[in-house]
């Protein structure tokens, strides 16, 4: 065993797979009875629907929960419903088993007396964070011994709207009490307009988008067996125009620049005489080995559907190889009059002899021609070239030669001997996508899922630019065609402020496109959430190019940086996860990859159900996952890369697949108004953390916690991450845990105040996120990434980036 794989095994063996934490909508918090017999239990929640109507931005939202009571006893709970943060909320009406209830709604001030007695009796800090929230209060009685109870609420609101972008906002963040993951959760939103829908898009859910009309959309969310932990979010805009544009963006306090998302949309694709004709060539692998396992029958089908899928505008071409390439034309030739023929030639097809790629790109690239058209290249294989070039450097530059209609390159490998760093290659020279199909796979469900995606362009060679302001490190780097359906998401930097113009540029088959869309760049933080997708996709790029080209001291330095600061995980911070936080993810509460409007092309299989001895083999393929090219981990690794870099949304972030493609989750990590929190023996420690700063210590739910949470709101949120928490203020830190002092002086309320001066922090949940800022993260520096290492307790790092190097 190297070095390399001795020291990564002490490190990993410590790997935490653990669920999402606990979360849902409304949340009962039991009241003990006198002298119970035992501990009272949180109650469960075994289901949590809801169901969101918005027409012309008045929002009707009903929701039912059924809570189970765990303990040998009836109990008296008290149901608390936080609303949503600067929401104006009317008619709310409940029912307790089908009765109304009667309930009250709580002020914010109120509300939070509230919190802080539950927080002192139940010894649970998990309400903080909804201080500064109103709140609907109804007492439930009774909730009987191991029965259930149903709540049924429904309220009203109006939609607000900023920026030409209207925000759907519903908590679905407090089931932190549920003793279990929800069975079921789902959200439906229905969403009508006078005026077409463009945007819709959500950065806390993975949610699939079901367009009905121009005018009428359906956002769908569901998890079995899940603890959601964010509140559900969707914004959506409005526009008559062929395509919609809008800017989300953030300034932090603090930092030099801003961060911003750029979504675009095209319109309803509701008239098939205005689509977009496309040229096609599918090129397959026909080689032996392609007989094993039906492989051969099932790339079949997944061709007959997709020129079956084929508009009769479209031209088409197919290329098929073995030891030769045979191609059923010269040039791609008319969907109308070629189907037929290419159903034929596809029918015909034989698994027999070698694999001579080198023909088969060289015939299919010639076949297309330059022109106004989106030209794409679809290739399936199983193995690599073994007649013909045989170097796989030689045919990338071959193959980039050979393209000079710039056809976007599709490729899909199958099973575990294909060379996954050269289709990945090949892929991003095309400026298109891999997808890998397992050996246990059926080819003709992700084929064909891909094909429904991709089979009506919108836009093609898309170009952005942004007047008014200055934009940088935008990722994607190469903006992606636009196809109806599908909505472009990209993440970057900004400098200078106020209102902006887009312009965007391209091709739609009848004509250049250009048309500009004025947009505004936000001076304050309002968005938290947008600089940790930033960051993913930064982390997604860096990391994916070092996976294909190897090692650079530089970027994993600038990795580190990001992910320590961000919370976000990755092979070369997988040394901030510790023995004390190794669990398994519970079966299903794994995100639904690639359904999102930014993703691959595929998702991972169902989260793995128990780690048991596999751990210690599982830390030491993740030790050399980086540099394998073939097999499980290689394919587990282009699809980990191609999620981090398309991250649209937090629900994903941390999430990857190991070598059998399960999904697993990274715990030890929360990231809470614009901080990440490590745990580290037993306590939950900031990222900005180290030893050298002055620390008070405070005891966890004395009078002093609740001064700093009164003198100061903002710690309410980090509180809330849990008991035992370190949280640093500007030179200072407040460690709150078993011991400290149980009352402050004014003097020392003043002086952490001070601190704090200079220091803004992020409270979506005060006034509505409107006068909120974020908090002064700043840049990290090489040298900050060794101090916080230090801080969180961290050895080792400077031996595991240069073995990394080294070993590259």
């Amino acid at each position: 065993m190297s070095i390399l794989r001795h020291v990564l095994l002490g490190v990993l063996l410590a790997l935490l797979l653990i669920s999402v934490p606990a979360s849902a909508d409304g949340v009962i918090v039991p009241i003990a009875p006198p002298d119970p017999p035992q501990p009272v239990q949180y109650l469960a929640v075994k289901y949590h629907h809801v169901t969101i109507d918005v027409s012309d931005q008045i929002l009707h939202c009903e929701i039912d929960q059924v809570f189970h009571n765990p303990n040998p006893y009836d109990i008296e709970g008290e149901y608390l419903f936080p609303v949503p943060a600067g929401a104006s909320v009317s008619q709310l009406s409940m029912e307790v088993d089908g009765k109304p209830t009667e309930g009250k709604m709580l002020p914010r001030d109120e509300a939070r007396n509230v919190y802080e007695d539950i927080v002192r009796s139940m010894r649970d800090p998990a309400l903080l964070e909804y201080v500064g929230r109103d709140a609907y209060r109804a007492r439930v009685y009774p909730i009987p011994a191991n029965g259930d109870k149903r709540v049924t609420i429904s309220y009203d609101q109006v939609v607000p709207v900023d920026n030409g972008l209207a925000e759907v906002l519903y908590p679905l963040n407090t089931e932190k009490f549920s003793s279990k993951p929800l069975e079921e959760v789902s959200v439906a939103v229905t969403i009508e307009s006078r005026t077409p829908i463009a945007n819709v898009y959500s950065p806390t859910h993975e949610i699939d988008i079901h367009r009905l009309s121009d005018r009428k959309v359906v956002v769908g969310y569901e998890e079995r067996n899940a603890r959601p932990d964010e509140d559900f979010l969707v914004y959506y805009s409005v526009s008559p125009d062929e395509l919609g544009v809008n800017v989300i963006s953030t300034w932090p306090e603090g930092e030099e620049e801003g961060y911003f998302l750029l979504l675009a949309a095209p319109a309803y694709d509701s008239d098939p005489e205005k689509r977009v004709a496309k040229d096609v060539v599918f090129i397959l692998d026909t080689s032996g080995s392609m007989a094993s396992d039906g492989k051969i029958d099932q790339a079949r089908e997944a061709l007959k559907y997709c020129i079956a899928s084929l508009n009769d505008e479209d031209r088409v071409n197919v290329v098929r190889f073995s030891s030769a390439a045979e191609s059923m034309a010269e040039r791609v030739a008319p969907v109308a009059e070629s189907r037929r023929e290419a159903l034929k030639f596809v029918e015909g097809i034989e698994a027999v002899g070698g694999t001579n790629m080198e023909a088969a790109l060289q015939m299919g690239l010639a076949s297309l021609q330059p022109s106004g058209r989106p030209r794409m290249v679809v290739l399936l294989s199983d193995g690599n070239p073994t007649v013909g070039e045989t170097s796989l450097e030689k045919l990338l530059q071959h193959a980039r030669a050979w393209n000079e209609s710039d056809a976007r390159m599709f490729v899909f490998g199958v099973g575990y001997d294909v060379n996954i760093h050269f289709l990945d290659k090949l892929a991003e020279q095309g400026s298109g996508l891999p997808q890998y199909v397992r050996p246990t796979e059926n080819i003709e469900v992700p084929v064909s899922s891909f094909f429904s995606k991709m089979s009506h362009p919108a836009l093609a060679d898309i170009g952005i630019e942004v007047a008014g302001v200055t934009t940088r490190d935008i990722y994607p780097q190469k903006v992606p065609d636009l196809f109806h359906g599908s909505q472009l998401l990209l993440a970057g930097r900004y400098s200078g402020t106020g209102s902006g113009t887009v312009v965007l540029r391209g091709s739609t088959g009848n004509g250049e496109y250009v048309d500009e869309f004025p947009v505004h760049f936000a001076d304050k933080d309002q968005n938290p959430r947008i600089p940790r997708l930033w960051a993913a996709r930064k982390i997604g790029f860096l990391v994916d190019q070092m996976r294909l080209n190897g090692s650079d001291p530089e970027l994993i330095e600038e990795v580190v940086a990001l992910s320590i600061r961000f919370g976000i995980m990755t092979e070369y911070t997988a040394f901030l996860v510790t023995e004390e936080n190794v669990a398994v993810a519970a079966p299903g509460a794994a995100a639904h990859w690639g359904s999102g409007s930014g993703g691959t092309m595929g998702g991972p299989g169902a989260l793995s159900p128990s780690a048991g001895g596999a751990l210690d083999r599982f830390a030491m393929d993740l030790s050399e996952a980086a540099t394998e090219e073939q097999g499980g981990w290689a394919m587990s690794q282009s699809a980990n890369a191609q999620m981090m870099r398309g991250q649209s949304n937090a629900q994903t972030l941390n999430f990857y697949m190991d070598a059998e493609g399960q999904a697993q989750r990274v715990g030890g990590v929360k990231y809470v108004a614009g901080r990440a929190f490590y745990l580290r023996n037993g306590r939950w420690v900031d990222a900005h953390y180290t030893d050298d700063l002055e620390t008070l210590q405070v005891q966890s739910f004395s009078r002093a916690q609740f001064q700093l949470a009164e003198a100061a709101p903002i710690l309410n949120q980090f509180m809330s991450v849990g008991e035992h928490v370190v949280i640093t203020l500007d030179g200072k830190a407040v460690e709150i845990g078993p011991d400290g002092v149980v009352e402050l002086t004014a003097d020392q309320v003043s002086g952490l105040l001070g601190a704090l001066e200079g220091q803004a922090f992020h409270i979506p949940e005060l006034d509505g996120g409107g006068e909120s800022s974020v908090a002064s993260a700043g840049t990290l520096t090489g040298a900050d990434v060794v101090g916080l290492l230090l801080g969180l307790g961290i050895v080792g790092i400077g031996i595991v980036a240069g073995l990394r190097r080294r070993a590259a």
